[in-house]
């Protein structure tokens, strides 16, 4: 009788408690991400497909790589950080920011122009045309906008280019605003990741010798600031290395290191 009567009242206590609705995963705090403007399109997408897989909320802010890491310096706090190019990682790695980093995807400088212009841009001499409204990244704040910078300064083009953008042309904070001002109209040409620019079914791309050896790589760093390093990681690698991630890159033209490597051994 005593067993009996003690598991009616177990029974009991576990009907009356309260049912939450949410698994353990929905009811952590999400992951905060500071993700490089150039990834904004594949990491919206992937960030829903593992909460529907996982439960896991993802908590995404966009930026310059270098304005996320000036964020995340002063801020002290955040998850993963993914930027567009590998200084930037370097860079996270001597603050002693991570020591957990996982490359992602390769990305090479492009100018863009809107196809309904007729425009022909075959080198970057084409550039300094005195009449082409021509935007750029900031230096100072994005990826692109730094690589542009060196590869200019390569070739004895960048004083010519950057008084003619400060004449006619504009600066801009992302990748993404320097697509949507030729895309707008605002400016004539600009140049972006190659990514960027294929994405956009209004742009042509124009790939130049200049430009060409400037790739960058796209990488994943789990930072030591996060409070949930196992999650972050498992994300990390899924962004790396799922099934789902990989045909979302494939989708929006970003080059994969794997078919990185394929092309390399090829050439």
């Amino acid at each position: 009788m005593t067993a009996s009567r003690n598991r009616f009242l177990l029974l009991a206590i576990l009907v009356s408690l309260p049912a939450t609705g949410c698994s353990s995963a929905e009811s952590e705090p999400p992951l905060r991400v500071y993700c490089a403007a150039v990834m904004r399109k594949p990491i919206e997408i992937l960030a829903e497909q593992y909460k529907a897989e996982t439960g896991t909320q993802i908590e995404l802010q966009f930026g310059g790589s270098n304005t996320l890491l000036s964020q995340l310096t002063i801020g002290g706090s955040g998850d993963l950080y993914l930027a567009a190019d590998q200084s930037y990682i370097d860079r996270a790695q001597a603050n002693d920011l991570t020591d957990q980093v996982i490359p992602i995807a390769q990305i090479t400088p492009v100018v863009i122009a809107a196809k309904c212009k007729g425009l022909k841009i075959d080198s970057v001499e084409a550039l300094t045309r005195g009449d082409l409204r021509i935007a750029l990244a900031d230096p100072d704040a994005a990826a692109i906008g730094r690589i542009t910078k060196s590869a200019l300064q390569k070739c004895g083009k960048w004083d010519q280019i950057a008084g003619q953008v400060q004449s006619i042309g504009v600066i801009k904070p992302t990748v993404g605003d320097v697509a949507g001002a030729v895309s707008l109209g605002s400016a004539d040409v600009g140049i972006v990741w190659d990514t960027v620019g294929m994405q956009r079914e209004d742009l042509q791309v124009f790939r130049l010798a200049e430009l060409d050896d400037w790739n960058s790589t796209i990488s994943v760093a789990v930072l030591k600031s996060s409070g949930h390093p196992a999650r972050s990681l498992d994300f990390a690698e899924y962004l790396a290395h799922s099934p789902a991630a990989l045909r979302q890159y494939s989708q929006l033209h970003f080059q994969t290191l794997a078919e990185a490597d394929v092309e390399t051994a090829h050439e």
